[in-house]
């Protein structure tokens, strides 16, 4: 082999494994936001297009390398083990590790690569290598330790090759397929971690754009997004109610208190909400939509319903101690529930009857709660 078979060795693994790589994680994207449209929650389902084109990866370059001889024949031999060594960190399931070992370790058996020795070692490696998925983030400021087992399976599968071909396959010649497998090995491990890090980054900010940052519940942006999605389905449902709450005096419990305490208020009025609503229907949600002031969208609830929720909410808003330095410091709320009806002509016009009742409540003494503007006087 000249120096430019080396070169080109180099370049074609290092392409290939960028375009691989791209391929992979397009078709995850692309397979993840038409599970989220259709509300689709089968996580095995969610990966089989990945784990499909990676068999179909290995079993394609297996073909090709069928017709291909000298440089190109090397090269695809080394795509194929840097694809099949790698899947051992990307795979969701241990199903889906066999699965690719089965179908990988058959292909290159085909090369002559494997025998029974270099096969048991490769199983061995794979499982270790496996196993690094799930242990990553506690040895990943060790990058020696974490690139070690596929390195050592990598230089073993070349020690191989160059053993058993060696009248046609020089030991240079195996040294730089070896460098090229681990370029490209290193290069997917760490943009595969990138891609994980991103994620977890994107994850963030979307947690950050829709909850409040304070009480960790559902902010006004996600409450104009989801009650506007509500109000539509609202013929679906049979029925959608709105109840709007407000912390009664809050501004007293400030200036009394101190902002820490009312922040502590925020947070278990918050906490307890999202938990009284969780005991009483999957999908019913809060949010905090002001400085003291929270919303409840009930999906499905009738008058009835929603009156007992108000109730409840508020019994639960009295129970609640707030601790201050001279004691417990008691809250009370006021509410307003309106029901969707054939009058409210969009989301706006029901959020503004809810809203008027809550001041009606409030007008009236607080602590009270106004369903439909009747004032159920809840003390």
């Amino acid at each position: 082999m000249t120096l430019s078979d080396y070169l080109i060795s180099l370049f074609l693994v290092c392409m290939f494994t960028l375009g691989y790589a791209t391929l992979y994680n397009q078709i995850g994207t692309t397979v993840n936001r038409s599970f989220e449209r259709v509300r689709n929650l089968n996580a095995s389902l969610q990966h089989l297009p990945q784990i499909i084109f990676v068999l179909l990866t290995l079993v394609a370059l297996r073909i090709i390398e069928i017709s291909l001889s000298g440089t190109v024949y090397w090269v695809f031999i080394n795509m194929q083990a840097v694809i099949l060594i790698f899947s051992n960190l990307i795979v969701p399931n241990l199903t889906d590790f066999v699965l690719i070992q089965v179908v990988g370790l058959y292909t290159l058996a085909l090369t002559g690569g494997i025998n029974w020795t270099t096969g048991s070692m490769y199983v061995l490696g794979c499982i270790i290598i496996y196993g690094e998925r799930w242990y990553g983030p506690k040895i990943s400021r060790h990058a020696f330790v974490y690139y070690l087992p596929p390195m050592l399976l990598g230089a073993i599968f070349w020690i191989v090759i160059g053993i058993k071909y060696h009248a046609v396959f020089s030991p240079l010649a195996a040294s730089i397929q070896f460098a090229g497998f681990a370029i490209s090995y290193i290069a997917l491990a760490n943009y595969d971690r990138f891609q994980e890090r991103d994620q977890q980054l994107i994850n963030r900010l979307q947690h950050d754009v829709q909850y409040d940052g304070l009480t960790q519940i559902r902010n006004w942006a996600m409450f104009q997004k989801d009650f506007s999605k509500a109000f539509a389905n609202r013929h679906a449902t049979k029925s959608l109610a709105l109840v709007t709450l407000d912390i009664d005096h809050f501004k007293r419990i400030n200036d009394n208190h101190g902002h820490l305490v009312g922040n502590q208020a925020l947070i278990l009025v918050a906490t307890r909400l999202n938990h009284e609503l969780g005991q009483l229907g999957d999908n019913y949600h809060a949010y905090r939509t002001g400085g003291e002031e929270f919303t409840l969208i009930l999906p499905g609830a009738n008058r009835e319903v929603a009156q007992l929720v108000a109730e409840q909410c508020a019994a639960m808003i009295q129970a609640l101690p707030v601790h201050i330095r001279s004691g417990e410091l008691r809250l009370t709320a006021s509410f307003g529930v309106a029901i969707a009806n054939e009058n409210d002509t969009s989301a706006t016009s029901l959020y503004k009857r809810a809203d008027d009742y809550l001041y009606q409540a409030k007008n009236a003494g607080r602590n009270q709660v106004s369903v439909e503007g009747t004032l159920l006087f809840n003390k």
